[in-house]
């Protein structure tokens, strides 16, 4: 009996937590909306810590991180969520904002990385098509093929 009521006590205070941390996922979102980054990545932070595993959660503070100009902080965030989510699509779209943070920052061959693999967990992902095709443009600009040089004939 006693097993039982501590039993019932957990669960309902496991889903009061879930419940808590989507209520502050789903604020974080209407703080996002608003362009308020800095309030949307407490509220996902929030809800990450009554809620560890809630990937929408991660993947959204990554997001409001990027936006405040946070650059690593959202890249170590994509790249949690690309090794460690169970969802193709999520893990894509985390590879994918990767690698727009990294062809920002001029890091072409590790954007190119980032494109690859969003394109082999979504192969009918567009933008990371053309995306990538950028980054190899300018990665080809910017190392151009060199000229082999005539040996004079003796």
């Amino acid at each position: 009996m006693r097993n039982l009521l501590l039993l019932l006590i957990s669960l309902g205070s496991q889903q009061l937590l879930a419940q808590t941390a989507e209520a502050d996922l789903r604020e974080g979102n209407r703080l996002y909306r608003e362009q308020q980054y800095d309030k949307a990545e407490a509220a996902y932070e929030k809800a990450i810590q009554q809620e560890p595993s809630g990937e929408k959660a991660k993947f959204n503070l990554a997001n409001a991180q990027q936006k405040q100009g946070k650059q690593e902080d959202a890249i170590k965030g994509y790249r949690e969520i690309a090794e460690n989510s169970k969802e193709p699509a999520r893990k894509s779209a985390a590879e994918y904002n990767k690698g727009v943070i990294l062809s920002q920052e001029k890091k072409l061959e590790e954007s190119i990385d980032a494109y690859k693999q969003a394109l082999r967990l979504n192969p009918e992902d567009k933008q990371a098509r053309e995306n990538l095709q950028k980054a190899l443009l300018e990665l080809k600009k910017k190392n151009p093929p060199k000229k082999e040089e005539k040996k004079d004939q003796q």
